[in-house]
């Protein structure tokens, strides 16, 4: 890869604490503070790095760990003007946890995000 190309590209540590033991696993019962303070402060990280906010658009796909959301792939998209994320899962868990705190995953986000972004999220 080119040393310009190289430059551009995010740290593997913006995503690091949605692959790695550094965000608790949710509980069914209880409020996910910080479970969702972790998630959306990892995404706020790799969004508003110089090369992404910056940048024309970004599109990431992970597989998150299964102790945080099991069963569950995470496709980021990213432009100038809005933030796309889409939960991929075949899990009724996840899916459920996603659907019940994604407006306050959205929350979060419009006040980490040094750019402010139409964002989106969706559950399939």
């Amino acid at each position: 890869m080119p040393d310009w190309a190289s430059a551009l590209m995010p740290t593997s540590a913006s995503l690091g604490p949605l692959l790695v033991d550094a965000i608790p696993a949710l509980d069914d019962g209880a409020p996910p503070p910080s479970l969702l303070a972790s998630v959306a402060q990892t995404i706020a990280g790799f969004c508003n790095e110089r090369a992404v906010d910056d940048s024309e658009g970004w599109s990431v796909r992970m597989p998150l760990r299964p102790d945080l959301l099991e069963d569950t792939t995470l496709e980021l998209a990213i432009s100038s003007y809005w933030l796309q994320l889409r939960f991929l899962t075949a899990d009724a868990r996840s899916r459920r946890l996603i659907s019940q705190h994604q407006d306050a995953l959205r929350c979060l986000l419009m006040g980490l995000l040094k750019r402010q972004r139409e964002i989106s999220i969706a559950i399939d």
